[in-house]
């Protein structure tokens, strides 16, 4: 069931990348109890516990929450929630994740219509086709104008379900109907089980060693190219205070600037500059932990090993696989592992403003 969701979420994620002509200028609203009406030539977002949505959207429509009622008039409609109650008219594409959704008959679906989740029951016909994962499926009394690709263990279908395409379904699926329903043609995708513990481990070997060697690579080609950063780093002090002090302003900007960048996107605020300092956020989550593996293994070579001389390779090498491995053991790594990121990205943020003022 996870991979069946992952699909349909990696569908809907590219199919929004692409989706054009709609309004740049999005809006996000949210309540506990919240109803959504009116009139929007742009796209919009609103969340809640309870959710209604009848407006009336010339864009991309996203609605969230617990439970959630469509009755609105949409030209592409995401849902996301425990319990999906859709009766909306769509003209083009409705993609839906939840719990439990039913798609009811007044709805109008005039495209695609992608759907995950537990159970999926469709009461409205489909002007294109239809992709959906789930444990339960009910296809009853519908006509799809396409085909249907479905991965559910259960699929119901009646005399009066019309596929005018392919059904496509897993050989382990229990369908019932299918005798008598109308269908285009019929694809079984055989299903093999596999004992999948051997490749699983052989592959978690692998992206370790993996992520060794690509961290030792990244830091050997960087301090090589940048040989006054990794003075800077040598130079910084060892002591209780100053390590407690780069790992509290770490956390400050971990958790900050994402939050600060978050509420910039929403109230329109240098948008531009939001994305440029997001971009060097993510990629500063990836360098923090491995400028804080380095200076764990100069520090082991300069004060336990006691080199005269502390050698580039030998140092990244030794912090690089000392806190992957710490980071392995159950509970006390993720602890590490977190330690390590909030002490590296301050220590990241200290490296570049100290460079800034020498300037």
């Amino acid at each position: 069931m996870k991979n069946k969701l992952l699909k349909l979420f990696g569908t809907i994620l590219v199919a929004f990348l692409f989706i054009t002509n709609v309004s740049a200028t999005p809006v996000a609203e949210a309540g506990q109890n919240y109803t959504q009406e009116g009139e929007y030539k742009s796209s919009r977002f609103v969340a809640g516990n309870s959710l209604t949505n009848k407006a009336t959207i010339d864009g991309l429509s996203f609605a969230a929450g617990n439970t959630v009622f469509g009755y609105g008039n949409l030209t592409y409609a995401f849902y996301a929630g425990n319990v999906l109650n859709l009766n909306d008219k769509v003209s083009k594409d409705l993609f839906a994740a939840g719990n439990n959704i039913t798609i009811g008959p007044e709805a109008v679906i005039e495209r695609d219509a992608y759907i995950a989740g537990s159970s999926i029951i469709i009461n409205a016909n489909i002007g294109r086709d239809l992709r959906a994962a789930s444990d339960y499926i009910s296809l009853k009394g519908i006509t799809i104008e396409g085909d249907a690709i479905i991965d559910a263990s259960t699929i119901d279908l009646d005399e009066n379900t019309v596929i005018t395409g392919k059904l496509s379904y897993p050989s382990n699926a229990k369908i019932a109907n299918i005798d008598k329903a109308s269908i285009g043609n019929i694809e079984v995708n055989e299903v093999v089980d596999v004992d999948t513990t051997e490749l699983n481990r052989s592959l978690t070997i692998s992206l370790f060693i993996y992520s060794i060697l690509a961290g030792i690579v990244t830091l050997l080609i960087l301090l090589a190219v940048l040989p006054g950063l990794r003075e800077k780093i040598d130079k910084v002090k060892l002591n209780s205070s100053d390590i407690a002090k780069t790992s509290v302003l770490g956390l400050v900007l971990l958790v900050m600037i994402p939050v600060v960048s978050i509420f910039a996107i929403f109230t329109g605020l240098l948008t531009p500059i939001t994305s440029i300092v997001l971009a060097i956020y993510f990629i500063c989550l990836y360098l923090a932990p491995l400028f804080a593996s380095y200076y764990v293994g100069y520090i082991i070579n300069s004060k336990l090993f006691k080199l005269k001389k502390t050698y580039l390779l030998l140092s990244i090498f030794i912090g690089v696989v000392l806190v992957k491995l710490i980071g392995l053991i159950p509970f006390i790594g993720e602890i590490v592992s977190f330690l390590v990121l909030i002490y590296g990205f301050g220590l990241l943020f200290t490296l570049i403003k100290a460079n800034i003022s020498k300037k």
